[in-house]
C-alpha cells in the first residue's frame, strides 16, 4: 500500500484572547472547539502529522484595498451577519487559512487536510481515514485537485451546478464547492494554490475558494456530509449559528446564499445510549404497552400495506420496527443516528431489507417510485418546518404513484426555535401547516387526526397530529 504523507492543520482560536467578545459567546465558541479538539485529537494517530495552529481572534485588522469585496465590509463589531457581508472575523478566518496552507504545505506532503476549530465527525478513526484514502484514490483517478468533506454545497448564483456534476458512486466531481470547513489539497495543486494565496484579494474562504476555483480544475465532494459544524455562536456572523445544508437540485435565491436547516444537528441528541432509558418503549406510557399503541391507534390506517414495500424514517430503537417488519413484504429504514441504527438491527436483522444512515433530511439509496408506504412515528415531532419540507420532497419522489405517507408530527404554534425547550421537545409544526407543505410538494392530504401522546399539564395538551397523504 502506498505510503502517503497526510497532514492535518487545525485552524484554532487562542481561548485567553476574547478581545471583546462578551463572555456568553466567547464560552460558546470555545465549548465548539473544544469539542472539535477532542473529536481531532481522537484521530491524530491515523496521519502523518497533526499541526493544531492557534491564532488571536481578529478583532483589529479589516483592510479594504486587497479585498476581493470591499464593497460588503462592515467594520461594525455588533451587527448580526445578513449576507452578503465581510467582517473582521471573515478576514481572520481567510488568513488562517492562508497562512495554515502556506506555512505546512511542504513539498513532501502528499494531503493536506484544513480543518475549522468547530468541525467534528462521527465517525470512528478508522473510518474517517479509509474515507480520506478513498476521496485521495477516486481523485487520482479522476486528476482532482481539491476534495471537500462537507458534502455537496453549492452558491445559488450559479445555475448550471448540476448540469456540471458528474456522479462518481459516493462522490460527485462538481465546478466547485462551500463549505470550506474541511477540504483535502492533493500535492498536484501544491504550487497553483500557493500562487493563488499570494497573489489574490481577500474574501471570506469560502467565497475565495470559488472565486478562484469555480470550473477551473477538477474539484470533488462527498454526496454525504463527513464532517459538520458544530452550533453555537460565530466570530465570522457574530451570532449564533446552526448548521449549514443547502437544498442542492434548486436554484437558489441568492440573496439568501444558503439555506439553513434548524435542527438536524439537534437530533443527534437521540445518537446517546443514556437517553433511551427503556429503548423507546418509555414513551408508550400513556398507551399502555407499545402493542396497545400499535393494535389500537396505528394499525388500522396501515393494514392494508400487509406484504408491500414500506419505508420508516427515523426508528429509533424499532419501537414500531417490530410491527412494521411483520406488515410489511420490504422493509427500510432511514435514521441519521448509527445509534439507532445499531440497535434497530440488533433487534431485528435481516427481518429489515436495508439499514441506510442519512443526513437527517433526506433518503439516500433509496430508489424513485419504489414504496408503497412511508411511516413515521414519535420523530418529526422534533423536526423544524424546513426538515420537514426537505422530507416531503424526498417522500414524493420515493412513492409509488397511489403510495402514502403516514406521519406523526406536532402541534404546537409559536414555540421555541430549539425544539427541546419546548414540552415534549416539539417543534412549531400545526396540521394546517403540514397540509400546506403536503401539497407544495405535489401531494393530497387524505387524513389528518389527533394523537394524545402524555397526560400533559396546564400548559401543553400534550396532542399531536398524525396526517396521511397520497402521491
Amino acid at each position: 500500500m502506498e505510503k502517503l504523507n497526510i497532514k492535518v492543520v487545525h485552524l484554532l482560536l487562542y481561548p485567553d484572547f476574547s478581545e471583546d467578545i462578551p463572555k456568553k459567546n466567547w464560552q460558546s465558541t470555545m465549548w465548539k472547539q473544544k469539542k472539535s479538539l477532542e473529536c481531532w485529537e481522537n484521530m491524530s494517530h491515523k496521519f502523518s502529522s497533526y499541526i493544531k495552529r492557534y491564532t488571536k481572534v481578529n478583532r483589529t485588522e479589516l483592510p479594504i484595498d486587497t479585498c476581493a469585496e470591499p464593497e460588503i465590509i462592515n467594520d461594525s463589531k455588533e451587527f448580526k451577519n445578513e449576507p452578503p457581508v465581510l467582517s473582521y472575523g471573515h478576514y481572520g478566518a481567510y488568513r488562517a487559512h492562508k497562512e495554515g496552507i502556506l506555512e505546512n504545505f511542504s513539498e513532501d506532503v502528499d494531503i493536506l487536510i484544513i480543518v475549522e476549530g468547530d468541525v467534528v465527525t462521527d465517525l470512528s478513526p478508522d473510518d474517517f481515514y479509509n474515507k480520506i484514502i478513498e476521496g485521495y484514490n477516486i481523485s487520482k483517478t479522476n486528476d482532482a485537485r481539491l476534495v471537500t468533506l462537507a458534502g455537496p454545497f453549492f452558491m445559488g448564483s450559479w445555475d448550471d451546478w448540476w448540469d456540471k456534476t458528474t456522479d462518481l458512486g459516493d462522490w460527485y466531481q462538481v465546478p466547485h464547492f462551500t463549505l470550506g470547513s474541511t477540504y483535502m489539497i492533493m500535492k498536484n495543486e501544491r504550487e497553483n494554490i500557493i500562487n493563488k494565496l499570494n497573489n489574490t484579494k481577500w474574501h471570506s474562504p469560502d467565497i475565495w475558494l470559488i472565486n478562484n476555483y469555480h470550473d477551473t480544475v477538477p474539484i470533488l465532494t462527498s454526496k454525504e456530509n463527513v464532517v459538520y459544524q458544530l452550533e453555537g455562536y460565530s466570530v465570522l456572523d457574530y451570532k449564533e449559528k446552526d448548521k449549514w445544508v443547502v437544498d442542492n437540485k434548486e436554484n437558489i435565491d441568492e440573496t439568501k446564499k444558503m439555506e439553513k436547516f434548524n435542527n438536524i444537528d439537534e437530533q443527534r441528541f437521540w445518537n446517546d445510549e443514556s437517553n433511551w432509558t427503556e429503548g423507546g418503549h418509555e414513551w408508550s406510557g400513556i398507551f399502555g404497552t407499545t402493542e396497545n399503541l400499535w393494535n389500537k391507534h396505528l394499525f388500522d390506517d396501515i393494514k392494508d400495506y400487509r406484504g408491500k414495500n414500506i419505508l420508516e424514517i427515523a426508528p429509533g430503537f424499532g419501537r414500531i420496527t417490530q410491527f412494521l417488519s411483520i406488515l410489511a413484504g420490504e422493509l427500510i429504514v432511514v435514521d441519521m443516528n448509527d445509534l439507532c441504527l445499531r440497535k434497530t438491527k440488533e433487534k431485528l436483522e435481516h427481518h429489515v431489507l436495508a439499514y441506510i444512515q442519512n443526513n437527517g433530511n433526506n433518503l439516500p439509496k433509496v430508489r424513485d417510485n419504489s414504496q408503497d408506504l412511508v411511516f413515521s412515528f414519535d420523530s418529526f415531532v422534533h423536526m423544524h418546518e424546513n426538515v420537514i419540507d426537505d422530507y416531503l420532497k424526498e417522500i414524493n419522489r420515493v412513492l409509488v404513484e397511489g403510495g402514502r405517507g403516514f406521519i406523526h408530527h406536532s402541534h404546537l404554534y409559536q414555540g421555541s426555535e430549539y425544539s427541546f425547550n419546548n414540552n415534549g421537545g416539539r417543534s412549531n409544526m400545526n396540521p394546517e401547516r403540514f397540509r400546506e407543505l403536503v401539497e407544495k410538494n405535489g401531494m393530497k392530504l387524505i387524513h389528518q387526526r389527533p394523537i394524545k401522546i402524555s397526560e400533559g399539564n396546564e400548559r401543553w395538551s400534550a396532542e399531536d397530529t398524525i396526517s396521511i397523504f397520497e402521491k
